[in-house]
């Protein structure tokens, strides 16, 4: 074995890489060559230095040749940059290329320096390595196999079941794990145990324990014929070889016949030129085999490579068609066939077909079912309702949006049901009015109810409702709630079943515990629960690996403490159950009553960087995306270890649940760039609670086979779909190459795959900048949270570089910057509120506050603090107008005012029946809902203040505003002359997007937006 590796490792490195001396050239850029100590023992932790002084920048390869046989040890990597100064190389006597120490021996230390393509200079030394050679302490002992068990022992594929086996190995050795058909045909090698080196720590025992899983399939995923298979482990060292092996049963249910189901089109009616695409549907009781085409008059017009005789799990499949062919130009006009076929790989198939409608010609006229709408003027109908996706999963932040058409104006009203049990009815479509329009509307739902908590998982009823004139419509759809997000298993696994936790949504662990149940649809060997919530260490509830449990029903308890015996974090905890692998998760939120229980923290961080390694000699950059649960005071500062190095913020005010970006360059304090791989990291403090973002900072290391990509980056880190438009993905190349781009969600490109924006598309050397649209492969905007984009550049002779960044998809705050320091509770300026601290004194925002302190129009809180990123209802913003008007206020007089969402005797009843007196407060919902606690959004507050202007202040409205001044206000829009006054006065910020200004009337207005408002109509001469 030993011969084999040198033999192999000559033949690649000392050929490929070590030059004669004779070709040397250039002048002497080596001195002081110095290599200590002069004898060390790997085995016992020692490490030799090589030490010299070099320049000038250049790449140095380092390597070993034992004096016994000439074999070639690399020290580095090939050549390795190393900038001018004193160079110290370590080697810890590691043979690299597979990992173990050397053989006890003399050795020649050989140093080559390269510059400009070419050797100019070496130097040499010696150095004697002793001690045992090999790794570990037993390589001279012969590896031992045993313990091999298969559980089951036979296995049916097609059901998806899986045989665990497990053996163990005592003594050092290289691992090969594998399984062969009867006529020893290899069928599956694992990865884990490809030829693997592994240390037996335990040695002198019973081995070390392995175990892998075997689906039934081979190689490349296919399942294999029913029949007898033989699973084998090699073991291997350099003393000798033992090889062990067992076998298992594939016996498939040859009884199981491929059946597709619930086969569905929606819409069943679609217009493909203005960019609709129609969802193909259907379940398949078995994994198999599946085609979908497209088809006229028995002929094919589109086949779906995905699904052209692949195999696939069984469950639910989807399939999108934008009305294409395959040639990529739309169909005509017509209906259509969809035909899906299964098969098994033998001779069961069946197949279904249903029709779908193409229409490029008033097809708005036209109902999901295909019926023609638009002879009835008076009937609000709804049509083409749909969902997307019809299963998601609310734990990772996924949602469900549902899609569809009225036709005239009506009332809309829309809510989700489960049963009889109404979960929760949308803020903006309860009995609100909408103007008729044939472009489609959208709802969005996160799977919380009213209160804000996660619904348990199961189907639930998604309703609309339309009303006008008498006349009204309504139509459902389904959506189902799957927090395991499991499309074979939905409500449970493979191997679990009848997941509850009681209580079910809310718990406070002072009170009482919380109970686990759960059955267990088959026995397994290893068994854990655990509670995990972000940014906390996950607690063990159970975790027992070294005991079977039996089919049956299980319940355990948990008293909502951690290992230290301390209450855990209020908040929303997941509870998870894995059996073998397989596993279910329910959330609980943690309550605790008053002060008591859990553990003191304001506000809860979450933080990621946009690289988790970065290179500023590239002039990369790295930027820290981060929010918090709460507005607080925040500090961003760069530590290297536990030693503050600076500051990147201090004291900025952020609002919550808004993310915020805070940019490092790669330099120190003192302005020098930063030190390779230094424990560099971040440290953000909001509040009381801290949170620690490590970031590497790593030479890239270029290849003069690959093209290396560096300064890759996105633009925006932060992508807000209320701000922004589109996303810029940017990146270098130092050689021409084809290059994949695709977009993962979360933070690891081992997630699900949202789309692919560049399949190897060819680029020069040099940097570019690709478009995109934040869109996933169904035209969707993506749903707030992560993501991570995979860069990979391929050469002619296949060698590959790849990069990996994130960024964050939601509500942007800004970025943070160095700030002046606090300021104190007593200052005069912005009012003198103390979360005001980080506003520039002169700034507009800071004048308004503190004018609207001054006229008594605004209070802060009694904590001193103003909170100007804080959301204001309708009831607060009607006070503030009537006062900053100073308006005589009209006694509520104890009535409802018609309104029958208001308490009659509550506070703001006076300015209820103030501002109803003087037209400025109709209601909506059919004019009998105030809305006094809901959140104020631009369209309504301009009409609140506009119409006061025009009632106390002499304002009066204009017909002559041009209609294209804002990019999303209509003139149809009940709101246009309010945003046109709020134009021709600048009463808002503005939001600019590839040339085109954009007000946002639905965006919801903060505090200080309010007091920049009335600030401005009085300087404008509105107050």
């Amino acid at each position: 074995m030993w011969n084999k590796v040198v033999s192999a490792f000559i033949g690649i490195f000392l050929t490929a890489t070590i030059l004669p001396v004779a070709a040397l050239a250039g002048g002497s850029w080596i001195s002081g060559l110095e290599i200590y100590p002069n004898t060390f023992n790997p085995s016992n932790g020692e490490k030799m230095a090589i030490n010299f002084d070099m320049f000038d920048g250049a790449y140095v390869y380092a390597y070993a040749t034992s004096r016994g046989d000439g074999v070639i040890y690399k020290i580095t990597d090939g050549y390795e940059w190393f900038n001018e100064g004193v160079v110290d190389i370590k080697w810890d006597g590691g043979y690299k290329y597979y990992g173990y120490a050397v053989p006890s021996n003399d050795y020649a230390i050989e140093v080559y320096v390269q510059s400009q393509g070419s050797v100019v200079d070496n130097d040499s030394g010696k150095v004697t390595v002793t001690g045992k050679s090999g790794r570990g302490s037993d390589r001279n002992t012969a590896p031992v196999v045993s313990g091999l068990s298969a559980k089951p022992k036979s296995i049916d594929s097609e059901n998806n079941e899986a045989t665990k086996l497990s053996f163990t190995v005592a003594g050092d050795a290289y691992i090969d794990a594998y399984i062969v058909d009867s006529y020893s045909n290899n069928v599956r090698n694992f990865s884990a145990y490809d030829y693997t080196w592994y240390d037996d720590t335990t040695y002198g025992n019973s081995g070390t324990a392995h175990s892998v899983y075997w689906y039934g399939g081979d190689d490349n995923g296919y399942p294999v014929n029913d029949g007898t298979y033989y699973f084998y482990v090699k073991a291997t060292n350099n003393y000798s070889t033992d090889i062990e092996w067992i076998t298992v049963t594939v016996d498939n249910d040859s009884t199981v016949t491929p059946q597709i189901k619930n086969l569905n089109v929606s819409p069943a009616t679609f217009d493909p030129e203005d960019g609709e695409n129609t969802t193909i549907s259907f379940d398949t009781n078995v994994s198999a085999y599946l085609q979908v085409y497209i088809k006229k008059n028995n002929n094919v017009i589109r086949s779906f490579p995905d699904y052209d005789y692949d195999w696939k799990n069984k469950g639910t499949q989807y399939v999108y068609w934008n009305g294409r062919n395959n040639s990529g130009n739309i169909v005509d006009d017509g209906t259509y066939q969809v035909v899906v076929y299964a098969q098994d790989g033998g001779n069961k198939t069946d197949s279904e077909s249903i029709n779908v409608k193409v229409l490029t010609d008033n097809n708005d006229c036209y109902n999901k079912y295909g019926d023609y709408i638009c002879g009835n003027n008076d009937v609000p109908t709804i049509y083409d309702l749909s969902v997307y996706p019809k299963t998601f999963d609310p734990t990772d932040n996924e949602k469900a949006k549902f899609t569809f058409k009225v036709k005239e104006n009506a009332y809309l009203t829309a809510y989700i049901k489960q049963g009889s049990n109404k979960v929760i009815t949308f803020d903006n479509y309860d009995s609100d009015y909408y103007n008729g329009s044939k472009s489609s509307r959208s709802i969005s739902w996160n799977g919380r109810d009213d209160y804000g908590d996660i619904v348990d998982d199961g189907k639930y009823t998604f309703y609309l409702y339309s009303y006008m004139n008498g006349e009204s419509d309504t139509e459902t759809v389904t959506v189902t709630v799957d927090t395991d997000n499991d499309p074979n298993y939905p409500y449970g696994s493979a191997k679990i079943k009848n997941f509850k936790l009681s209580p079910s949504s809310k718990w406070n662990p002072e009170n009482e515990d919380l109970d686990i149940d759960f059955e267990l649809k088959k026995s397994v060997d290893d068994l854990e629960i655990t509670a995990s919530k972000s940014g906390e260490k996950s607690v063990k509830i159970l975790d027992d690996p070294y005991s079977s449990y039996s089919k049956g029903n299980y319940s355990y308890e948990w008293d909502g403490k951690d290992k230290y015996n301390d209450y855990v974090d209020a908040g929303i905890w997941k509870i998870t159950v894995k059996a073998d692998g397989d596993s279910v998760s329910k959330n609980i939120t943690i309550k605790y009553s008053g002060s008591g229980g859990g553990k003191s923290i304001d506000a809860d961080i979450e933080a990621y960087t946009t690289k988790k390694e970065f290179d500023p000699d590239y002039d990369e950059k790295v930027s820290l995306l981060f929010k918090v649960d709460k507005s607080e005071e925040v500090d961003v500062d760069l530590y290297n270890g536990s030693s503050f190095e600076k500051s990147l913020s201090k004291n900025v005010d952020v609002a919550a649940n808004k993310w915020y970006s805070a940019t490092w360059d790669g330099t120190e304090s003192d302005g020098d760039e930063a030190d390779y791989d230094d424990n560099w990291r971040f440290k953000i403090t909001a509040g009381n609670d801290v949170k620690y973002v490590n970031i590497g900072v790593k030479r890239d290391k270029s290849s003069n086979k690959a093209a290396n990509i560096t300064r890759d980056y996105t633009e925006p880190v932060i992508y807000d779909d209320n701000k922004e438009y589109l996303m810029e993905i940017s990146f270098c190349l130092d050689a021409s190459a084809d290059v994949d781009l695709e977009i993962y969600k979360g933070v690891a490109s081992t997630g699900q795959k949202v789309t692919t924006i560049l399949n190897e598309e060819s680029y020069k050397s040099g940097c570019h900048t690709v478009k995109w649209y934040v869109e996933d492969d169904v035209y969707y905007t993506l749903s707030d949270g992560p993501y991570n984009y995979r860069l990979t550049s391929e050469t002619t002779y296949n060698n590959k570089d790849t990069e990996v960044g994130t960024f964050v998809v939601g509500n942007l705050g800004g970025k943070v910057k160095k700030s002046a320091p606090k300021k104190k509770y007593d200052s005069d300026a912005c009012g003198g509120y103390y979360d005001l601290g980080s506003l520039d004194e002169d700034s507009e925002l800071c004048k308004a506050i503190q004018w609207a302190k001054d006229q008594g129009i605004f209070a802060g809180y009694n904590d001193g603090s103003f909170k100007r990123h804080d959301t204001i209802n309708r009831a607060e913003v009607l006070k503030v107008v009537l006062e900053a008007y100073d308006v005589a206020l009209i006694s509520g007089g104890g009535s409802s005012m018609g309104f029958k969402d208001v308490n009659p005797n509550a506070w703001y009843m006076t300015y209820v029946k103030t501002a109803k007196e003087y037209g400025m407060l109709d209601g909506y919902a059919k004019g009998n809902k105030a809305g006094m606690s809901d959140d104020i959004n631009r369209a309504e507050i301009l009409k609140f203040v506009l119409e006061a202007a025009e009632e106390f202040g002499g304002y009066d409205f204009d017909d002559d505003y041009n209609s294209y001044v804002y990019a999303d206000v209509k003139v149809s829009k009940w709101y246009y002359q309010y945003a046109m006054g709020a134009y021709k006065y600048s009463l808002f910020d503005t939001y600019w997007i590839n040339g085109k200004q954009y007000l946002k009337p639905s965006q919801l207005v903060e505090r200080g937006e309010v007091a920049l408002l009335l600030y401005r109509m009085d300087k404008a001469g509105l107050l």
